[in-house]
């Protein structure tokens, strides 16, 4: 029996038809037959036009829809305007509903959360109230906007441009809370996903709905329903489309609760299609003879599988195909007859497979008979069940329910009757009478089962030169499970203490990007084409330490340092790596004594004004992820005295007695004997200040400083870079162990120059560590900067002697 909707049978178009053109037909029926054939014959082409529900179009003259329940929709632009010197600031008016609704639970732009936009994207939400009030800040903006848009729910947009978050006008959808409707039972207008209340609020609307007056409703019957649909569970969560007829949009609302419509006693009343006892027993001597007759459908009528199309919230409101089948019956007809039905309102699994099953077991019960009888049928109405005997078709207590009735004026009644079955309200499919349902596979009702074999790999990705690694994450789906829909990845990053939802996929995931030693833990929940998933606590974790970047730069070749004059040219051969920082240039013959010196991302380095003396510098490559290449090439340069120059005199001071010390001290080395160091109490860096010396008279001469530097550097140990501190702290911070220990970090030394010509105002003159200097000048004086990398590791500087020559 097709099914769905039952009606009084006069077709509703629009909203505003007088409730005389409901009963002109002078009889009481049900007449979900023919609005059922209607939503089989129109739902492929429904849901062309529904699946346009994420878009937005940009037309005055769109009509306003109706939104029930929540519902996720993309609205009509009605208002779009550029302001700004730059015309920077977009405002749009994006109406969304007949009002008045609720409120707006989530707005997007490209599917992203607006508010992931910040600052940039700014929304005011007006929700359709009768005397809503003209929007404010639009109309500071335009002064020529005046309309409050009454009883249409919109809201008003500002994106401000931004081009690392708009790349083009984004889609703009809202979850919508939707029409607050009357609540007979409380009394209270609010918003409700009740399906008696939405379709109540829809006969009564007179600007939207049908216009019906209350007082031809009987609100009883809405209570009553109300309340059963609280008891089933039934929701009603849609997007209405009001240049549909009001005949198939009250259709479709009663087909997705079970409901029907049936005007009697001048009221409608709206009720629900369960089993109910009969309230009368009709036997022949009831039925006037030769009334009998029925009509059995053909074989194309008696479809055995149901195809519901709905809405899915649990998938992101996009729209949803559930197919049931009635496979013992396909088996023995050997073929498949598909009903189509589109169940708006339905926006979840449980909802909709009730739904179907029930109308696959309806539409199975698909048999109507019809008879005459005496006045005692005259209290029967629409929807009453009855049991009728008879010998024509067989029956003793048949259970059948009325359809339709009509007084005729002999006082007779002539009554239209479908066969009825307690079970197909038990919400199990049940066909034995006309086809077994037959199927291993397991309860679509059930929590999917979650992946196994789940796999970790790695990979190193690019961007503008820099290396980033990436995870990716595989598992297996599970076995012999046909309505796993997709795997919802779930992500923790401080050790499993929360998760949050990272992304959606089938079979693998790539997470990027993530951090060297971080460590992930992951959860995979199956989520079932239905919608059914398991809690998250409830699930399996994995972990994995990201290993990173394992590869060190290559070692830097070519090398060399040349000498012309006092000038040092330091060169070397380019390396090829993508992720090149650049290249450190340190001071010294060896790597972990040597002291930074420069960092440059060329292949040359110039030194001008270069000592007299012998000079070595060590360098290395660096990527961006500050790891070093593992050898350091060595390059070693004589720069000759200056030619034509003799020595004035040369003063070495005694560090124990001589000289002014800020953090540094006199100590006697056992290796090495007198030196200068940081005093090990005040820290890692300090100073030291010369004696004054005095050349005699003001002369031009050049100086220059000679020492000799003695380097304990230690390094990074495990005691000494972490102690007892945990691995999770280590990995934690994002370094890999080859960063933590494999390379030393040079120490700092660093020397000053000052001369005067009267002994109090100086000049200064830096890195005289390594350069010379030609003043003309009486007094001369220098200043040494000592910087240890840690307690262990500490700069020596045996006597050093400045130098004073002059041509």
């Amino acid at each position: 029996m097709p099914q769905a909707v039952a009606l009084v049978p006069a077709v509703l178009y629009a909203s505003g038809y007088a409730v005389e053109a409901l009963i002109a037909a002078g009889v009481a029926s049900l007449i979900s037959f023919a609005v059922n054939q209607t939503m089989q014959n129109k739902a492929n082409g429904d849901r062309k036009s529904s699946a346009g529900h994420f878009l937005n179009s940009k037309n005055t003259q769109a009509p306003i829809p109706i939104i029930y329940g929540t519902m996720r929709v993309g609205g009509n632009h009605i208002y779009v305007n550029a302001t700004g010197d730059t015309n920077e600031n977009l405002h749009i008016v994006q109406t969304i509903s007949e009002g008045e609704i609720d409120s707006i639970v989530s707005l997007y732009g490209d599917d992203k959360n607006v508010t992931s936009f910040g600052d940039r994207f700014v929304y005011e939400f007006f929700n359709g109230a009768a005397d809503q009030e003209v929007c404010a800040s639009l109309q500071a903006a335009d002064p020529t906007w005046d309309d409050p848009l009454r009883n249409t729910a919109y809201f008003y947009a500002k994106l401000i441009f931004d081009p690392n978050i708009y790349i083009s006008l984004p889609v703009l959808t809202a979850t919508v809370k939707g029409i607050k409707v009357y609540d007979p039972r409380t009394s209270a207008t609010a918003w409700s996903d009740n399906p008696a209340l939405c379709i109540y609020d829809f006969l009564r609307n007179a600007r939207y709905g049908l216009g019906i007056d209350s007082s031809f409703i009987d609100e009883q019957s809405i209570e009553d329903f109300a309340n059963w649909c609280d008891t089933m569970g039934y929701k009603c969560n849609c997007v209405i489309n009001t240049q549909e007829s009001g005949l198939d949009i009250v259709g479709k609302l009663l087909a997705s609760c079970r409901g029907f419509l049936v005007y009697t006693d001048g009221k409608f009343f709206l009720r629900a299609f369960d089993y109910d006892s009969p309230v009368m027993d009709l036997t022949e001597d009831d039925i006037k003879e030769d009334s009998f007759s029925f009509t059995l459908p053909g074989i194309q009528d008696m479809p055995n599988s149901v195809r519901a199309k709905f809405i899915n919230s649990a998938n992101k409101y996009v729209y949803e195909d559930l197919v049931l089948n009635d496979t013992g019956s396909i088996t023995l007809d050997g073929e498949t007859r598909e009903k189509v039905i589109e169940i708006i309102g339905v926006d979840n699994y449980e909802q909709a497979y009730k739904m179907a099953l029930y109308h696959l077991e309806r539409a199975r019960l698909n048999r109507v008979y019809s008879f005459a009888c005496g006045p005692k049928a005259i209290p029967l109405e629409p929807g009453d069940v009855i049991r009728v005997t008879h010998t024509l078709p067989g029956w003793t207590l048949k259970v059948c329910r009325v359809l339709e009735t009509q007084i005729l004026n002999n006082s007779e009644v002539l009554l239209s009757v479908a066969e009825e079955d307690e079970a197909i309200y038990d919400d199990e499919i049940n066909v034995a009478s006309h086809g077994t349902y037959v199927t291993n596979l397991p309860d679509p009702l059930a929590i999917p089962p979650p992946p196994s074999s789940v796999t970790f790999s790695e990979e190193n990705f690019s961007i503008k030169d820099n290396t980033f690694p990436r995870l990716k994450i595989s598992w297996t789906p599970p076995q012999n499970y046909p309505f796993l829909d997709y795997v919802e990845i779930w992500i923790s990053r401080d050790f499993g203490a929360s998760y949050f939802h990272y992304n959606d996929a089938v079979g693998s995931v790539t997470i990027e990007p993530v951090s060297d030693g971080e460590r992930v833990f992951v959860k995979l929940r199956s989520v079932s084409t239905y919608g059914r998933k398991d809690d998250v606590a409830n699930l399996s974790s994995y972990f994995y330490t990201v290993t990173g970047k394992t590869t060190m730069p290559d070692d830097v070749e070519g090398f060399q340092a040349t000498a012309a004059g006092d000038t040092v040219l330091l060169r070397w051969n380019e390396i090829a790596l993508e992720d090149l920082a650049g290249y450190e240039v340190r001071y010294g013959s060896a790597w972990g004594t040597s002291l930074y010196f420069g960092f440059t991302k060329g292949q040359t380095l110039s030194i001008v004004g270069a000592k007299p003396g012998t000079h070595s510098f060590c360098i290395k490559a660096k990527d961006t992820l500050g790891n070093y290449s593992d050898g350091a090439a060595v390059a070693t340069v004589t720069v000759f005295d200056p030619p034509g120059y003799v020595e004035v005199e040369s003063n070495t001071p005694d560090y124990e007695t001589e000289g002014t010390h800020n953090n540094t001290e006199y100590y006697n080395d056992p290796i090495h004997g007198d030196s200068l160091r940081v005093d090990p109490e005040s820290g890692l860096s300090g100073d030291y200040l010369s004696p004054i010396y005095d050349l005699g008279s003001k002369q031009k001469c050049r100086h220059w400083l000679d020492y000799i530097l003695n380097v304990n550097a230690s390094g990074a140990t495990w005691e000494g870079g972490v102690g007892d501190v945990e691995w999770e702290d280590v990995f934690s911070a994002g370094e890999t162990w080859i960063q933590q220990f494999s390379n030393v970090q040079a120490g700092t030394f660093r020397a000053k120059f000052f001369y005067s010509d009267n002994g109090t105002n100086w000049n200064g003159f830096d890195h005289f560590e390594l350069f010379c200097i030609e003043v003309d000048a009486r007094y001369v004086r220098f200043q040494i900067f000592i910087s240890n990398n840690d307690p262990n590791s500490n700069i020596y500087v045996e006597p050093a002697t400045i130098n004073s020559w002059w041509r």
